[in-house]
């Protein structure tokens, strides 16, 4: 929900008469209907209802307004003169309208402004505010725009260039072209320090945030170039998945070691991972770094670009595509959440990953998040490394015993160490899922 705040225009001295009787003087009269033209023209393209404050001087701006909106709704609201935000809240929590133009007065608007947004702006008289809002949280909002009213003209033109700029389309292009040059940059940093666990991290999350933003697009590409472009990246992934895996496991069995002041030197199964790790390496610098790789991915990314079909897009803005479909990943999650009963690897290592996929888009768009969405991306990253955390060690136990095998007298006490450490650690995050006391911290996303 839009809100625009727009202050009157310059009325009589109050010396002259009472405040409440103050009127517009002619002066203010004809820069309103100068000015307010291209507010309303700003406006355009979206449903409004305007508020007024009963007094004069507020009355005669709204109506010269409504001029140039009409068949807007207009009310007279008294909260509007005495600035009451507990009403101005119940207000727009309770009214039917789409977006609300409120006209009144300082320091009110400031204030309002202030408890909406955090920011702090002044207004001169026949300025405006315009702020977002969603109606279950008013107070989360966001500052668009504030301008004077000389500058109304401006802002029909810098609306227009940055409504066309946060159309899904043209966003959606941005930044697929922003992330895979950075993926393309990762790639250039794993191959050029492949013993950095940093860059094969980097280069993964990379390619699952690439991934993440062609799934958005499944509906505007053909089927089987969908399908195509999602295996291409998803191997590339793949290729890195063993090398990411051997790296948390040499970590963590640094820590043990480290929590039993066990020295480095004399470690077995420290030359075992790593002599482990040295293989895996080879092999996929041997996948990745050949010309035949690159091209492939440079060769699916070009394929993406001309798939698309941007007329079935259209022109809906980005926040329209984005935020819903968060609120249905939300809702997935959370009920995969109370749905859980006893714990299974399968189901908790695919709740884990939806939680990925909600953090990555919520990252690559937090340009166009309101601070629900943002209090949301908090919760599903907290409970994303509750799930990770217990995956890995999992994962870590049956990858130790892998490498080692069933016959490793040699190394049998540190393998015991590692997993005790482990399970140790399994237990500590399986009990934090099954208490589900932190369940009760995530709100319950609107219905729409």
């Amino acid at each position: 929900m839009r809100i625009v705040l727009l202050r009157h225009g310059k009325a009589v001295n109050n010396e002259i008469m009472s405040d409440e009787d103050r009127y517009l003087t002619d002066a203010g009269k004809l820069e309103l209907k100068q000015t307010l033209p291209y507010l309303a023209e700003t406006l355009k393209g979206a449903e409004w209802e305007i508020w007024s404050s009963p007094l004069v001087r507020a009355k005669k701006t709204a109506e010269i307004l409504l001029k140039s909106m009409k068949n807007t709704p207009f009310k007279i609201k008294d909260f509007v003169e005495e600035g009451l935000f507990e009403d101005l809240v119940n207000a727009l929590q309770k009214t039917d309208a789409k977006n609300v133009v409120i006209v009144g007065h300082q320091p009110h608007l400031s204030d309002w402004v202030y408890q909406l947004t955090g920011e702090m702006i002044s207004f001169k008289k026949g300025s405006a505010a315009e702020i977002e809002v969603q109606k279950e949280n008013p107070q989360s909002g966001i500052l668009n725009w504030a301008v004077r009213g000389k500058d109304f003209k401006q802002l029909r033109k810098n609306k227009k260039e940055f409504d066309e700029n946060r159309l899904f389309k043209n966003q959606i292009l941005e930044k697929l072209d922003n992330y895979f040059i950075l993926l393309c940059d990762n790639r250039q940093k794993f191959l050029g320090n492949p013993d950095n666990p940093d860059t094969v991290h980097d280069l993964r999350v990379s390619i699952r945030s690439f991934r993440t933003m062609v799934s958005l697009l499944s509906k505007y590409l053909d089927k089987r170039i969908y399908q195509r472009i999602q295996n291409a990246f998803r191997m590339l992934s793949s290729e890195l998945g063993y090398l990411r895996e051997l790296d948390v496991l040499i970590d963590v069995y640094n820590k043990v070691r480290e929590e039993n002041n066990l020295p480095f030197e004399d470690s077995q199964l420290s030359v075992r991972l790593q002599n482990e790790r040295n293989a895996e390496k080879e092999s996929v610098l041997a996948a990745v770094e050949n010309d035949h790789s690159y091209d492939a991915m440079t060769g699916n990314f070009i394929l993406l670009l001309n798939s698309i079909k941007f007329k079935k897009i259209g022109n809906i803005q980005t926040s329209e595509v984005i935020l819903p479909k968060l609120d249905d990943w939300y809702e997935t999650i959370l009920n995969r959440i109370r749905e859980y009963k006893s714990f299974n690897f399968s189901y908790i290592h695919d709740t884990r990953l939806k939680c990925k996929k909600y953090r990555y888009v919520s990252e690559i768009f937090n340009d166009f998040m309101d601070e629900t969405h943002r209090t949301r991306y908090q919760d599903i990253k907290e409970l994303q490394t509750i799930l990770g955390n217990i995956c890995d060690v999992i994962r870590n136990q049956e990858t130790i015993l892998e490498i080692v095998g069933s016959n490793a007298p040699e190394i049998q006490e540190e393998v015991n160490q590692l997993i005790q450490y482990e399970k140790r650690i399994e237990k500590e995050y399986k009990d934090k899922l099954d208490s589900r006391e932190w369940l009760q911290n995530l709100a319950k996303p609107p219905k729409f």
